[in-house]
Parts: structure tokens; sequence; C-alpha cells
């Protein structure tokens, strides 16, 4: 944790039924400590998609977490 940058934003997308062994037990403890040094970090979660949500499921919830990313893109990178 202490090797990120304090000036980079992070964008996460948590998926609530991720079927990965212990991604999301990494992913928890990760975002406290990013929230706990202040760093820049935005969390969305989804909390009744598998992994790969973006690609497998075609939901309104699915369309607007994407476009949440692409406007953290814009905003970021422009």
């Amino acid at each position: 944790m202490d090797d990120l940058p304090a000036n980079v934003p992070l964008f996460l997308v948590r998926s609530g039924r991720d079927e990965i062994p212990g991604l999301n037990d990494t992913l928890d403890p990760f975002v406290s400590a990013a929230i706990g040094r202040n760093l820049p970090v935005t969390l969305v979660n989804h909390p009744t998609s598998p992994h790969y949500f973006e690609l497998n499921e075609d939901s309104a919830l699915s369309r607007h977490i994407i476009d949440q990313m692409l406007a953290f893109m814009r905003f970021h990178l422009a």
C-alpha cells in the first residue's frame, strides 16, 4: 500500500458473487487500507454479479457501472 502514489486515482469494481477464490477477500482490505491512507479511490460494488459481469450480464446495472468506468476515465484522462 505504501508504494501507491497518493495522486493516482483508482477505480475499483467489486463483484459480490465473484467466484475467483480469495479475490474479494483481498480487495476488501485493500479498499479499507486505501481509504485509511486517504487515497483517491472510487469503489463500485455490484452485489449480485459474478466475475466478468461486464462481458456476461446485459442488465441496466451492468451498463450503468460501465458508464461510470468510462466517465471516470474521461474525467481523469482528459
